[in-house]
């Protein structure tokens, strides 16, 4: 199968896909830094960098279509400033849109932050669906997390598959008869720590290379050590962290190493081994030859689901989506409900297992940044556990011994990791 890709970033869709069998044809990304990535690794894919001067001529025949359009103006981190799919960012689903109106390939598969299902009150997301559902795709969606996929990060991340006049995508994001609905879910399914306990302890630490005040701002400074990061981003938050007794390579460099346009495209990448996972079943549907037109929606659900849910089914335009993280919209009709955000067999890795101990000395947390750490903890009344204080507090006491640096930065090989590349996949020679 044949795959074209817009808002490329750095590649997660076109490696995941790769890595289910399926080539990348074409590609498009705006972004200087990610576009040299991107043409180091495909080095004879046709690539375009704005959507608005792509043409349908321009575009490979391919039977799968995939893009994380912009996220910035949907996303909750932009809270008071969510301009939706007006914005000019989010709003170029419509560019995207209108060229797939003209192709209509087989699939169509887009990701995007879970803030997409309540911004504008829900209307941005019921638009993503109504417009593919009008010309004629059955759009399945569901929230999953990078974490029950072999990295871990907690990532949760909407992804909308849509299948041209069949109920495929159905058959492909929800596993027949294996998909759990949230209320039947049991704790132990989700629980990180036993696993987590086998291995040294290892704090992950929340927005502590961002230097503000105490009080400035919501971003707040937390910690967790349960074996997972917080969700990478552009900004840096899951930025930092802390191995207990851990004993370190230090390197010393000469002046100040820039990792900024590596951290920041990592973390707005897609999570590269749940895009292996929906092409791996894109790739299986495909070849039964997928769905026939013919099932209602009301068999897709009991297909998939041992639970009656049948009552679920509404008419598309009465639905309330900011309740649900997964449905199905088919012909004017809707099924929505929550799911588990993993597939039948998470995998689950800790941190620790992606950390490297050998670190340049000038991503190790500064003065200020410790002090913007301690203060922002006291004023939200998040105590710090002892022994994280305590490295911190001997960092800033000694901030020229090797032996007390501890609470640093993370390397951009641990974001690969973190996201699923190769490592060094986004390192360009000569920056």
């Amino acid at each position: 199968m044949n795959c074209v890709s817009f808002f490329s970033g750095i590649g997660g869709f076109d490696l995941g896909f790769e890595r289910a069998g399926i080539k990348i044809q074409f590609q498009c990304e705006k972004n200087p830094f990610c576009e040299k990535v991107l043409k180091l690794h495909w080095t004879n894919t046709t690539f375009k960098s704005d959507i608005n001067e792509v043409t349908i001529k321009d575009i490979p025949n391919a039977e799968i279509w995939c893009g994380g359009f912009p996220c910035q103006d949907v996303s909750l981190a932009n809270q008071g400033k969510r301009k939706g799919l007006s914005g000019e960012r989010s709003g170029l689903f419509y560019s995207f849109f209108e060229l797939a109106k003209e192709a209509m390939p087989e699939w169509i598969l887009l990701e995007n932050v879970p803030g997409l299902l309540n911004s504008n009150d829900g209307e941005d997301f019921r638009t993503v669906i109504k417009y593919l559902n009008d010309i004629g795709y059955c759009v399945s969606w569901r929230i999953l997390d990078a974490k029950y996929f072999g990295t871990p990060q907690r990532r949760r991340r909407v992804f909308i598959l849509a299948s041209k006049n069949s109920v495929a995508s159905a058959d492909v994001l929800f596993e027949a008869k294996k998909t759990k609905l949230t209320r039947t879910q049991k704790q132990s399914e989700v629980n990180h720590s036993e696993r987590a306990s086998f291995f040294k302890r290892t704090y992950s630490i929340q927005h502590a290379q961002i230097g503000r005040k105490p009080n400035a701002g919501p971003q707040g400074k937390g910690y967790r050590w349960d074996g997972e990061t917080y969700t990478l981003d552009s900004r840096g938050s899951s930025d930092c962290v802390y191995v207990v007794d851990e004993e370190l390579h230090v390197e010393k460099t000469i002046g100040k190493i820039d990792f900024s346009n590596r951290h920041r495209a990592l973390g707005n990448a897609v999570a590269v081994p749940i895009v292996e996972w929906i092409g791996n079943r894109i790739v299986m549907v495909n070849r039964q030859n997928m769905s026939p037109d013919k099932i209602s929606l009301k068999d897709i659900i009991t297909n998939i689901f041992d639970d009656n849910c049948g009552k679920n089914i509404e008419m598309f335009e009465k639905s309330d989506l900011n309740s649900s993280n997964s449905g199905v919209v088919y012909k004017g009709e809707i099924w929505h409900n929550s799911t588990v955000e993993h597939n039948s067999e998470p995998i689950i890795k800790v941190i620790y297992e992606i950390l490297s101990n050998s670190i340049p000395e000038n991503l190790f947390l500064n003065s200020e940044q410790i002090d913007s750490l301690i203060n922002r903890a006291n004023v939200k009344n998040h105590k710090l556990p002892n022994d994280l204080e305590d490295a911190l507090i001997k960092q800033l006491q000694h901030p020229n011994d090797i032996k007390f640096l501890k609470v640093r930065r993370m390397l951009p090989i641990e974001y690969e990791r973190l996201q699923g590349f190769p490592d060094d996949w986004t390192k360009i020679e000569g920056e």
